[in-house]
């Protein structure tokens, strides 16, 4: 703690102590407390003195106010006054030591959870330490972008995804007051309640994702895997949600339970919107759009309903990606400008250290006779324009349209390609749909590399792929 820190501890502290210190300069303070110890001893010295400052003012207005003090010159008076002493300044520091119990953080003596994982967040203002690794008692996180996890001390874990406020309440409870959050509770915490400004959503060993509007008005629940219970905060009603159902809780209502979208809203890029004048969105989630993984081995223990692989190895591991996009939608507009972009997600398989910073290749498939496939029928060895090596396609079928990094370790975030060779090969489609393919030219070091991983149109809370789309008023 350097010097400043300490002279505005003390600042706070004498507002605290006035009574005038401001909610913000609190929050500030405990975080303070929070992250130093030096802080914290600090603080107890100070109220100590404070405290002791008080005692003597108090026994100093009594003297004065005495007519005929007696100054005490017995033994047995002199004992008297010591053991007065030592009594006040015991008390003293019990008042420090209830006192700072009662500002510093709770999470210091009770923890409920724990900070198990941040990926490229960035922190509003919080009541509670945003390190990874801290235990974390009840109170508020404010996560303004990216992902953090968090790990009740039940066994539930939290997914939060920016922009995102979390209320840490005990180990079995916590309240989302915007954004959303992914839910994944394991038999042992079954129970675990998130409450929201229009809801409680009870689990009964499940996996779900619930989203409260920046508005705090209704709250979103898709039930991914199991059940929960979800009971509309005024009314009281209950229902019951099992696998893929959602329902929406307003204020004054609770919707009937539907079936989940096929594309999440919490993704909050719809399947074609629009950005600005001129320009739209289009995901592998509209019309007959899609997405899917090829695999040299062919195996299924290797895929994910929720992500789309790409590697490159030299071993039968090698993925591609295959994306689908329909642009009926655009009713022969002409394109002026075009950008895909991906996001990026853990894939949990292979070591990121044993990849150096990759390229990845974005191709366009130039046989339309080849965009009718599926990804129940995508194969290895039938897939468009795929041939048996790592990171190549065949030049006859495929054309390269772009490129883009990501350094060594990096799972999150988004990346893109954008340029006329993207928008060209867009305005020469004639049968309403194309088909992209990323591979990754970079191999690995050495096996079992990172297989790079991004979010397909079903994942719970990520973007899918997206075109991004300029238009001009004239046709193709």
């Amino acid at each position: 703690m350097n010097a400043s820190d300490r002279e505005q501890l003390v600042v706070w502290l004498e507002q605290m102590i006035d009574g005038r210190i401001a909610a913000e300069d609190l929050a500030r303070l405990q975080q303070l407390l929070t992250d130093e110890d030096e802080a914290r001893q600090l603080y107890l010295d100070l109220t100590r003195q404070h405290a002791q400052l008080q005692w003597e003012e108090a026994r100093l207005k009594s003297l004065a106010a005495t007519e005929t003090p007696k100054p005490a010159t017995t033994g047995r008076s002199l004992l008297a006054s010591r053991a007065a002493l030592l009594l006040a300044l015991t008390a003293c520091a019990f008042a420090a030591v209830w006192i700072g119990r009662w500002l510093l953080p709770p999470h210091a003596t009770r923890p409920v959870a724990q900070l198990t994982r941040v990926e490229n967040a960035s922190w509003g203002s919080n009541t509670l330490p945003t390190t990874l690794g801290s235990e974390l008692a009840p109170g508020r996180l404010q996560l303004q972008l990216g992902l953090a996890t968090i790990r009740f001390h039940s066994g539930a874990e939290v997914v939060l995804q920016g922009p995102a406020e979390l209320e840490l309440r005990d180990g079995m409870h916590g309240t989302l007051h915007s954004g959303t959050a992914v839910v994944e509770v394991p038999e042992p915490a079954r129970g675990f309640t998130l409450d929201t400004p229009t809801a409680s959503v009870i689990d009964y060993g499940t996996m779900f994702a619930v989203t409260v509007d920046s508005q705090r008005k209704t709250a979103t629940v898709d039930v991914l895997e199991g059940e929960v219970e979800v009971q509309h905060a005024t009314s009281k009603t209950v229902q019951r949600l099992h696998q893929k159902q959602t329902t929406v809780v307003g204020e004054d209502r609770l919707d009937d339970v539907e079936p989940s979208p096929a594309e999440p809203a919490v993704s909050d890029i719809p399947t074609r919107s629009t950005v600005d004048e001129g320009t739209v969105r289009i995901t592998t989630a509209t019309g007959r759009g899609g997405d899917a993984t090829v695999i040299q081995s062919n195996v299924h223990n290797h895929a994910n309903p929720h992500l789309v692989f790409v590697k490159n190895c030299n071993d039968e591991y090698r993925r591609k990606g295959y994306l689908a996009f329909d642009l009926q939608s655009l009713g022969g507009q002409r394109i002026e400008s075009a950008r895909l972009v991906l996001t990026l997600q853990p894939s949990g398989f292979g070591y990121a250290s044993l990849v150096p910073d990759s390229t990845f290749s974005v191709y366009g498939l130039m046989d339309e006779s080849l965009d009718k496939w599926t990804a129940s029928n995508l194969q290895w060895e039938t897939a468009p324009a795929n041939i048996d090596a790592p990171g190549k396609l065949d030049g006859r079928l495929a054309g390269k349209l772009g490129q883009f990094a990501v350094p060594r370790g990096k799972q999150t975030g988004q990346v893109s390609i954008e340029g006329s060779a993207l928008a060209d090969f867009l305005n020469g489609d004639t049968n309403g749909i194309v088909t992209l393919i990323v591979v990754r030219d970079t191999s690995d070091r050495r096996p079992p590399g990172l297989v790079h991983a991004f979010a397909n149109h079903q994942h719970p809370s990520a973007a899918p792929p997206t075109l991004e789309l300029r238009l001009s008023d004239e046709e193709r």
